[in-house]
This record gives structure tokens, C-alpha cells and sequence, in this order.
């Protein structure tokens, strides 16, 4: 799937959260290679779930928690650095890497878990908030 069309998609789900996308055990299922929060918006988006290197055909997802207001409240992670380590060590032109490949077009939507508990874990309070605008559109 390409990132705009996994804007339209996202649009449709604005203010929904996650507990009224899926079961308890849909929840439970997820196998975590990834942030639980960034899984069950790649579900809610018809996707399936993998580990390679870009969640989209043209782009990255990222998530982060934020605050009721959209304040984030956590720091957003890109990669691992164990991913990158042969690339460092060759000296490779930044924009022939894999962390390039993973910035260069970056959806990061804010995730609000609506009652402040960010410590939550279930997944089910969660809503997913705002809008999503193509790449270089706002």
C-alpha cells in the first residue's frame, strides 16, 4: 500500500479507537516486532503485519503517544541500531542507507490514549486522532 492511500484509510478511522476496531483477542494476537500501538494502526488500515524495512510501498509509519491536546509524550524511535551497524562501519553515502530509506517519507501520527495513561498497555483505550495529509501537503 502506498502512503496516500494510507491516508484516505486513516482519514475514515480519525476519532476511533482501537477497542471498537478490534476484539480483545484480535489485540492479544499481535506479534510484537514492532510497537503494538504501530501494529494495530497498520491492522486498522487493512495492511498485514511484517519486519521489513518500510511499513508502506513509498514510506514509514511512526507512532508516538501524545496528550489530549497533541502534545507528544514520548520520543519516536526509527530503527534499531543494530540494523545500521555495517553501514556505519563502510562509510556508506548517507542516502544509499537503510535509515535514509526510512526518513526520507515518514507518516507520524500521534496516538491519544484519551484518559492520560500512558503507561496503558491493552491497546483499547486508545484512539487514533487528527488527519493524515499526503507527503509535502502540510
Amino acid at each position: 500500500m502506498r502512503l496516500e492511500e494510507a491516508c484516505r484509510r486513516f482519514n475514515k478511522l480519525a476519532g476511533i479507537r482501537f477497542g471498537d476496531l478490534f476484539s480483545p483477542a484480535d489485540m492479544n494476537m499481535i506479534i510484537i516486532n514492532k510497537g503494538k500501538t504501530g501494529q494495530l494502526l497498520e491492522l486498522s488500515l487493512g495492511m498485514h503485519l511484517s519486519s521489513s524495512n518500510l511499513d508502506f510501498d513509498d514510506g514509514e509509519l511512526k507512532t508516538n503517544k501524545c496528550d489530549a491536546a497533541g502534545n507528544p509524550r514520548e520520543t519516536v524511535f526509527i530503527t534499531q541500531i543494530s540494523s545500521v551497524i555495517d553501514e556505519l562501519i563502510q562509510e556508506r553515502p548517507f542516502e544509499q542507507t537503510h535509515l535514509y530509506e526510512k526518513i526520507s517519507n515518514i507518516y507520524n501520527r500521534s496516538i491519544d490514549y484519551g484518559n492520560s495513561k500512558c503507561e496503558d498497555t491493552d491497546g483499547a483505550s486508545k484512539g487514533i486522532s487528527g488527519m493524515c495529509l499526503p507527503n509535502g501537503t502540510g
